[in-house]
């Protein structure tokens, strides 16, 4: 094997392993529930809906620590740019174990999760596609196979730390809906397990990020061919960016809330550590394919496929919570369709701005604003309407996302994507 090619092989296994830490910021699904149990039993006004703040605060800053990152990368590499990402992200979420204040909490968890995941998952993946210029859906793809089994694993591993006698949480009800709390043989566990996790990040993500080397010592890249003020004069890119909006809302609220939800009707903590892992190992598997499948069909038929499939089970999945295997199957079939929202988006940008690759972080912004969308309803809205009506918003949302795919172009016109060179800045 010569040495180019191992330098890519050695890279792609770097990006795996450090995409797995940069994936925990969709843990929130697996271990929100403990914090809220945490800070709840300091102040007992504080609910699940509040703590959500945490993952709203990380989605926001994921963007711009993205748009950092895209900057950062052209100046230093994206190895150190990575580095420094990991480094900072670690040491927020240690800080995140001496807290006491519940929202000053959710700040700081936010920042470790919108750096962790912002500075190292999309620019290791552009590094690599240097190597492998003629298959970059499945280099793409390989990254969030990373970015999916890092929440399984350390979504186990945060269970067994936290909760290892599968202890029942009590529920609260809220109006029309009702929470799961743990008693404190659970959340007594809580800070802890912080420090423990952030060293097992840190380590983990360290050594994937020192794997990832440049094919050459001498810097490749395409000078963007446009500017941000020309890209957002274009229809294009308000399809793709209300795209990225409503076609995260399912995935989103389902990652984040499937636990939660289901232990209203399923006390066994165990069975959603199980099912998460399940779950994202799942959507590993299932980005594998995806990569596969858009490199072959088009990113346009996919998503319109995903569309379809994940309207079918927004619409059904409140009829089901209370039957574990059935609940288990629905959530199953989420993570494996959802999971490839951001990979097929993100090759519909690159197939749309073959030659300023940046413009995804941008259109990614739609993603941070869908949350903080998720965030008001579930706070605000959801203890009113209730989890059924809830899932109506959602079925509403990924209608939306099929009519903006059905007219958005599949390709820049005239255009032959060349990623053998790639841009990570405007």
């Amino acid at each position: 094997m010569d040495n180019k090619k191992w330098k890519g092989i050695t890279a792609l296994f770097g990006c795996f392993i450090a995409n797995m830490v940069s994936g925990t910021i969709n843990l929130w699904g697996a271990v929100g529930i403990y914090f809220t149990s945490y800070y709840h039993a300091k102040d007992s006004a504080i609910s699940e809906s509040d703590m959500y703040l945490a993952f709203a605060v990380a989605y926001a800053l994921e963007s711009l620590f993205f748009i950092i990152a895209s900057s950062l990368s052209e100046i230093i590499g994206p190895k150190l740019t990575s580095l420094i990402g990991v480094w900072i992200g670690s040491l927020f979420l240690l800080s995140c174990s001496f807290i006491e204040e519940p929202y000053l909490f959710c700040v700081f968890y936010g920042f470790y999760g919108g750096i962790i995941s912002g500075m190292i998952d999309v620019p290791i993946i552009w590094a690599c596609w240097e190597f492998f210029p003629d298959k970059i859906g499945r280099v793409t793809s390989i990254g969030f196979a990373g970015y999916s089994l890092g929440p399984m694993v350390f979504g186990f591993i945060w269970t067994m730390l936290v909760n290892p006698g599968n202890d029942s949480p009590h529920s609260s009800h809220n109006g029309n809906t009702s929470t799961s709390y743990f008693g404190s043989n659970v959340y007594d566990k809580v800070p802890a397990s912080l420090r423990w996790m952030s060293l097992m990040y840190f380590l983990v993500a360290t050594i994937g990020a020192l794997l990832v080397r440049s094919k050459s010592k001498e810097k490749k890249k395409v000078k963007s061919t446009q500017k941000i003020s020309s890209i957002v004069q274009q229809k294009e890119f308000w399809l793709m960016f209300f795209n990225f909006y409503f076609l995260f809302a399912p995935y989103s609220f389902i990652f984040t809330n499937y636990k939660s939800i289901g232990l209203t009707k399923i006390k066994n903590d165990h069975f959603f550590a199980y099912l998460g892992s399940a779950g994202f190992f799942s959507a590993c598997i299932a980005r594998l394919i995806w990569g596969y499948l858009v490199d072959k069909y088009g990113w346009r038929k996919i998503a319109l496929f995903s569309c379809i499939i994940q309207t079918l089970v927004c619409a059904s999945i409140y009829y089901v919570i209370e039957f574990e295997e059935l609940y288990a199957i629905w959530v199953l079939v989420e993570f494996i369709f959802g999971s490839g929202t951001y990979l097929i988006l993100m090759m519909g940008c690159s197939a749309l701005y073959p030659k300023d690759d940046w413009v995804v972080s941008y259109c990614g912004i739609g993603m941070t604003l869908i949350v903080a969308t998720l965030y008001g309803i579930q706070l605000s809205i959801t203890p009113i309407i209730g989890y059924g009506f809830t899932f109506i918003i959602l079925v509403i949302c990924v209608i939306n996302s099929f009519v903006l795919t059905y007219f958005t172009p599949n390709a820049a016109p005239n255009e032959k994507q060349d990623v053998s060179l790639i841009s990570l800045t405007n």
